[in-house]
């Protein structure tokens, strides 16, 4: 199932910070019967400082849970990508807050990819 989250990340009435998250599931990357292998992604902050948690999973059927890559950290503002080696039919993509980044707007991920197969 493809799903899209996303939570506040403002403060609440008493000043305390609700962590924010974004997940984007099942995304097939052009032909769904070809596999994928996923080196690099892109996110793309619009506004924001501080630091987030990005993780990108893979997944033969996109019904289906994605292994995830482990989570590495990623400086808005500072940092233009990360590598990956992520390999399946489906990718998902995961962003959650550390606690250290202000506000942010999350405008979308470019995904470096190259075909690995039918098998």
């Amino acid at each position: 199932t493809t799903g899209l989250t996303h939570f506040d990340g403002s403060a609440t009435d008493d000043g305390s910070v609700i962590p924010a998250s974004f997940e984007k599931l099942s995304i097939d990357l052009g032909k769904i019967d070809i596999q994928k292998r996923v080196t690099r992604i892109w996110p793309k902050f619009e506004e924001g400082t501080g630091s987030v948690m990005v993780s990108v999973g893979c997944s033969q059927y996109a019904n289906e849970q994605p292994v995830w890559e482990p989570a590495q950290e990623f400086v808005i503002g500072r940092d233009r990508s990360l590598p990956f080696n992520c390999v399946g039919r489906s990718f998902s993509f995961r962003v959650e807050e550390t606690g250290t980044a202000t506000q942010w707007a999350f405008t979308g991920v470019d995904i470096d990819f190259q075909e690995a197969g039918r098998f």
